[in-house]
């Protein structure tokens, strides 16, 4: 009787194990690939270029973040942290810049392009039925959540510092 129980107790652990490993494996199929890539570092340089209004470049210091131009000032952690964000964006769908029509897109020519330090990304149009962004980076067209453009459109001066004083004033 006593071996019957360890033997089911044993079974009971094994289909435990087995159901754990399943649900894990599930899991990790399950996460889409993002805009950067896993583990990508945080960036340096970050350059905003727009067509008709000024390149916004932002440079992380030890200090924090300083707006590099068109002014140069600190800038805002927090917008620089919204706008970073964009590189954790799920990719619902990737194909090759070959098989796309870029102008249909609104990829070419490109209007908004957002920098991060050497990775280029071209901002491009809505998909038009499920309001997706289309974005182009490393020969493939994208399709992330629509949730970056207010960062990416936004003047120059949103991105500037709060604080009445600077980080390090001088007397």
């Amino acid at each position: 009787m006593r071996l019957r129980w360890i033997i089911n107790l044993v079974l009971v652990l094994i289909l435990a194990a087995l159901g754990w490993a399943v649900r894990h494996e599930l899991a990790v199929t399950r996460a889409l690939p993002t805009l950067a890539g896993s583990g990508a570092p945080e960036p340096h340089l970050i350059e905003i270029a727009r067509e008709g209004e000024p390149t916004i470049a932002l440079e992380r210091l030890a200090s924090g973040w300083r707006m590099r131009a068109p002014w140069d000032v600190d800038a805002d952690p927090d917008r620089v942290a919204a706008l970073l964000t964009i590189r954790d964006a799920p990719l619902l769908r990737s194909v090759p810049a070959q098989a796309a029509a870029l102008d249909e897109l609104g990829l070419d020519p490109v209007k908004l392009r957002l920098r991060l330090d050497t990775t280029d990304f071209a901002m491009g149009g809505l998909d038009p039925i499920e309001q997706w962004r289309y974005v182009m980076s490393d020969a493939l067209v994208h399709l992330i959540p629509d949730r970056f453009q207010h960062l990416l459109i936004a003047p120059p001066i949103d991105y500037v510092a709060r604080r009445p004083l600077p980080r390090d004033p001088v007397p």
